[in-house]
């Protein structure tokens, strides 16, 4: 009888659950990824077997959900970082969207002029922090208001922490050409830039070009990007390139690169990243990635030989599983 009873609980729990969601029309999306080493070799020692994630890269989370409704919406992201905060290891947001045009967002705030594709983070053109921000959106025009204090932190206290950004975009038949301003709490730091992005023959690309000023303008980035396919087989590229100004004018440039060939259900990538100049200096190293993905029922997995090149070779295979649903 009692388990009668606990079964009828569980039902009742299911079915108001059904109800909720029926009412409120919304969606559910949850994914789960998984990173493990089947082999390492750092230059000395090997090793192989072990389990983890990579920190940092949105696209590498431990866990994400997100709930969607009409008019309202909540996200979540977990990684797993050793001794981390909970903002190390978390973002969270909750949106609101009173009117079709108008969506204010509170938590985690992220936008950005132009955005890769390959590693989906190597662009500088943007912001991501805690905050509060205002989307107004119309007729293909687009302006993005954001206050970020930062977690935990309060807006009118003095720390530098704190940001204010500015991002303005149009898109029509031309292309999408967008501007963005960035400063913190006492507008001694401040970033700005613009982008364009079009489709060229059925090749897409965009540029971002940012200037810095901190104490004086000091240095400026460019950013190109640009992705095709023909058949099965698709090509994207990065290219960043400083030019820092204060005392002797130095110029660093790099490259990340993805080819991919898709054969079925199975798809074999080769990724190239020879010294981005914000995310890994400009040494004389390459990393060389060769991978192949495929899918076993409704997970999908990715093998790879990650192999850095220079003055050091340093070997990773590492093994990832992602599901989705």
């Amino acid at each position: 009888i009692g388990g009668f009873f606990q079964m009828k609980k569980i039902v009742g729990i299911l079915l108001a659950g059904a109800l909720l969601t029926s009412a409120f029309a919304a969606d559910f999306s949850a994914q789960v990824k998984m990173k493990g080493s089947l082999a390492n070799f750092d230059g000395t020692n090997f090793k192989a077997l072990s389990m983890g994630v990579d920190n940092g890269a949105d696209y590498n989370q431990l866990f994400a959900t997100s709930v969607t409704a009409d008019k309202a919406g909540a996200e979540i992201k977990f990684w797993l970082k050793e001794n981390a905060v909970v903002t190390d290891a978390s973002k969270f947001k909750i949106w609101i969207q009173p009117m079709d045009m108008l969506k204010i967002t509170f938590g985690q705030n992220a936008f950005n002029l132009n955005q890769e594709s390959i590693d989906y983070y190597r662009s500088d053109s943007g912001i991501d922090s805690f905050g509060y921000s205002v989307n107004v959106a119309m007729n293909g025009f687009a302006l993005d208001f954001m206050m970020a204090p930062g977690y935990n932190n309060f807006w009118f206290n003095g720390k530098e922490v704190a940001s204010t950004a500015l991002k303005a975009e149009y898109a029509a038949d031309f292309g999408k050409i967008n501007a963005i301003l960035v400063a913190n709490a006492n507008f001694k730091d401040i970033k700005f830039g613009a982008g364009y992005a079009n489709n060229f023959g059925g090749i897409d690309m965009w540029a971002n070009v940012l200037g810095y000023v901190n104490n004086g303008f000091n240095k400026l980035r460019v950013e190109l990007f640009g992705k095709g396919s023909v058949d099965a087989f698709s090509w994207a590229a990065f290219v960043p390139v400083e030019i820092n100004i204060p005392g002797k004018v130095t110029v660093a440039a790099g490259l990340v690169a993805k080819v991919s060939y898709q054969l079925n259900a199975c798809g074999v990538d080769l990724y190239i990243n020879k010294g981005d100049v914000t995310k890994w200096g400009t040494g004389t190293s390459i990393q060389v990635r060769p991978g192949v993905r495929f899918n076993v029922g409704a997970a999908s997995m990715e093998i790879q030989a990650d192999m850095n090149i220079g003055d050091t070779f340093t070997l990773d295979v590492p093994l990832m599983c992602n599901l989705s649903w």
